[in-house]
């Protein structure tokens, strides 16, 4: 009678396990296509300069700065999505974000959008990476000092 009935739990825990571990894929599948079209919506920013103001974060630069802007925001995206889905542990997160920050286009990046990325932050997931992006800002010199 007993091992009938631990037979049961333990069907009954694959059976969460597994429906748990879909749900999570899913989750992951949906924020790849999600960061599929947020790329290709920067890149026609990249390739069409009369979408500019779509994007008020770098409406005002010159045209070659706001295009290394949007080049860095794809990278930063990037790796914020990797690390999302669990493809990108932390380390290698700030190993990405300090050479990134090391780097003028990185620095000046950073403060243009930490702000915004701070206040869009979805979860605990978006507020870590904004927290690991922030300290690599700040250990590269940079005026950040609100991790």
């Amino acid at each position: 009678m007993k091992i009938g009935s631990l037979g049961l739990w333990a069907v009954a825990a694959v059976g969460v396990w597994h429906v748990t571990q879909t749900a999570k894929q899913h989750r992951q599948r949906v924020a790849i296509d999600t960061q599929i079209i947020v790329q290709e919506l920067v890149q026609s920013q990249e390739e069409f300069p009369e979408y500019r103001d779509m994007w008020s974060v770098h409406e005002s630069l010159p045209e070659d700065e706001r295009r290394l802007m949007l080049h860095c925001n794809r990278w930063v995206n990037l790796w914020a999505l990797e690390f999302r889905v669990g493809v990108m542990p932390q380390n290698s997160l700030r190993v990405h974000l300090k050479d990134f920050m090391c780097r003028s286009a990185g620095l000046l990046y950073w403060e243009r959008v930490s702000q915004h990325r701070d206040d869009d932050a979805r979860d605990k997931v978006d507020r870590e990476f904004n927290r690991i992006a922030n300290q690599a800002y700040a250990d590269s010199a940079g005026p950040l000092n609100s991790i």
